[in-house]
């Protein structure tokens, strides 16, 4: 499977039509822990186990950062993503590159997306802006969001 569909799979779970994402309440009902550490350097691991999973994201990301590196980092748990031990450490590009698909899917969902993105055609220089604040992420997140998604020609 695709990270989108892994992504996808979770939407049973989560109200995807009416941003943002409560990623917190996902993570809880997966049993996954979250903390949080004093990292520098280092936005956020993930330690899992057949019998435990666990998140430890960065004291210093903002609000944003940190519910898109929580999203990421679940990636790499419901993914079949492999690591030395037990945890995720970032030296996989390519296992990065899917978990922030995965991650992007799961905050911003593409069917969401376009409809809002359509909803705030009157509005176009604040449309990024506005999306981001919906989906309660970044400006740059959702900039390439939409970019990837061929929404907005650059």
């Amino acid at each position: 499977m695709r990270p989108v569909d892994y992504a996808r799979s979770l939407y049973k779970h989560i109200d995807i039509d009416n941003p943002p994402i409560e990623i917190y309440k996902l993570c809880k009902k997966l049993d996954v822990e979250i903390k949080e550490d004093d990292f520098i350097g280092l936005d956020g691991v993930t330690f899992k186990s057949p019998e435990y999973k666990l998140i430890v994201v960065s004291s210093h990301l903002s609000d944003k950062q940190r519910r898109f590196t929580i999203a990421h980092e679940l990636g790499h748990i419901i993914m079949p993503h492999r690591s030395q031990g037990t945890y995720f450490h970032g030296k996989n590009r390519k296992m990065e590159r899917a978990a922030n698909a995965f991650a992007s899917e799961l905050l911003m969902p593409i069917v969401t997306v376009k409809k809002l993105w359509k909803q705030y055609e009157t509005n176009p220089q604040c449309r990024i802006s506005i999306l981001a604040d919906r989906f309660d992420v970044s400006y740059k997140a959702m900039e390439t969001r939409v970019k990837i998604l061929g929404l907005m020609r650059w």
